[in-house]
Formats: structure tokens, C-alpha cells, sequence
């Protein structure tokens, strides 16, 4: 999460909601990206499998924000209802992503966009094993570490429930999204490769310690990732933000 609101800008930027446009964000979890869609006046909702039913909803956005538990890849609203559609790290967390597709391809409309973000290598912690750094060297000291790079992907990818034990390529996307009836029309990144890098082994060091990976308590660190994602913007990381169209 401490990276997804690194990201916010980008990922808004690439959305590009106006108001009274019908917004939806798939796998929405907390909330947050679903709230600031309203915010900036989409009528949005948000699913996920997990229940919501406890969600908070400011006054203002009572007509503007609803979320949805569902299961499955079956999404519940009618043909060409959204205007925009986000997809988070959710991709490489369904057995069958085409199917995901095909339900969005039937619920957005003609001229919709959709929005996809997906990290595509963990390019810092793979380079600390490629070139054996200091860092990897340090860790192997201290701690049982895993012992390969490929090993660590494998454990971080289950660790947050992606069936996946590897990153697919950006081809992948691509390729699927064409083979679904998708058009990618640009592709940016964000955050910068150093603040990514800096995050990763943070990480890597809570995973081999037994602390948890991610969580609320990260964001008391988010001034300082903001200082190293602002300094470093023209460096991208390997964060991969697609934005398609249904073809014509």
C-alpha cells in the first residue's frame, strides 16, 4: 500500500476521471483507490471477495460510492455500464484471468479504458543476488536468507496470493489483452526504480526477520519514500501501469 500511494498520481493521471463517469476498481481491498475515484466525482464502486459490508461512507458520497463482496470472476452489473475500470495487482491473483476479461470486456462500454497495474520484475533484490551485493552479503550473515532469487520470488509472490510464482513479462499483458479483444494505447511507470529499490529491501529484510511485509505501520516512512520517488522521477522502476481500449 505504501507504494500504491507513491503511484496515486500516475495511476489518476492515467485513469483520468471526470465527473459523472461510472468507475470501477476490481479488487479494491481497503478502499482507498475506490474513495478518491469518487472524490474526484465518478460514481464508483469497489468489489473484492473480502466482506465490506462494515466500509465507511462520508455523507457526501452516498450517492457515489458503493462496495460490493463477490466471488469468482463474474462481475454483477449490465453490459457497457463503466467508463473506467482499475485492475490492481489483481491479474496475477485469479486462476483464470481471461475470464476476468471477458466479464470486463462485457461491462465496459465501447470507449472505456481500462487500467491495469502490475509489477513486472523485483529488479533491485534480483540485481542484490545477481551481483552478490553487499547488501545480500550482509543478510547472509545475519539471517537464513532465501537462497536464490528465484527461491525469494517464489516465497514473496505466495506471501501475497498471487498464483503466479514468478512475475510475468510485460509481452504477457500484451498479448492477453489483445487476445481479449484489448488494445494497450500506453504503458508508463511508477514508482521510480530507487524508491522501489529502497522498498524491496525493506521488505526482503521484514521477510527473512518474520515481520510482516507490508501493512499501516510502513506508512510513517512514506515522507521519506516521497523525498527518494521525487528526486529520482526520471528513473522508472519496474512498475508497469497499462492503459487499454477495447478495440474498434
Amino acid at each position: 500500500m505504501l507504494l500504491k500511494r507513491l503511484q496515486m498520481p500516475a495511476i489518476f493521471k492515467a485513469l483520468a476521471i471526470k465527473p459523472g463517469m461510472k468507475a470501477l476498481d476490481i479488487g479494491c481491498g481497503s478502499g482507498y483507490m475506490t474513495y478518491q475515484m469518487a472524490y474526484d466525482g465518478a460514481t464508483a464502486y469497489g468489489i473484492d471477495i473480502i466482506k465490506m459490508d462494515d466500509y465507511y461512507i462520508p455523507e457526501n458520497l452516498r450517492e457515489k460510492l458503493t462496495f460490493i463482496q463477490t466471488q469468482g470472476e463474474t462481475i454483477p452489473f449490465e453490459e457497457n455500464f463503466f467508463d473506467i475500470i482499475l485492475l490492481s495487482e489483481v491479474i496475477t491473483q485469479v486462476p483464470e484471468p481471461q475470464k476476468m476479461l471477458t466479464e470486463i470486456k462485457r461491462i465496459i462500454k465501447q470507449d472505456g479504458r481500462l487500467v491495469i497495474i502490475q509489477p513486472l520484475d523485483r529488479r533491485g533484490i534480483r540485481e542484490d543476488y545477481e551481483n552478490n551485493s553487499v547488501f545480500i552479503r550482509v543478510m547472509r550473515r545475519i539471517f537464513t536468507i532465501p537462497e536464490n532469487y528465484s527461491d525469494y520470488l517464489t516465497r514473496i509472490q505466495m506471501l501475497f496470493g498471487n498464483i503466479f510464482p514468478y512475475l510475468p513479462p510485460e509481452e504477457y499483458y500484451r498479448r492477453m489483452l489483445n487476445e481479449q479483444g484489448f488494445q494497450v494505447v500506453k504503458t508508463t511507470f511508477s514508482p521510480s526504480g530507487p524508491a522501489i529499490k529502497l522498498y524491496e529491501r525493506i521488505q526482503f529484510f521484514c521477510l527473512c526477520f518474520g515481520w510482516p511485509t507490508y501493512g499501516k505501520r510502513y506508512f510513517i516512512l512514506y515522507p521519506f519514500f516521497k523525498i527518494v520517488d521525487a528526486w529520482h522521477h526520471n528513473k522508472p522502476g519496474p512498475w508497469c501501469i497499462f492503459i487499454s481500449h477495447l478495440k474498434n
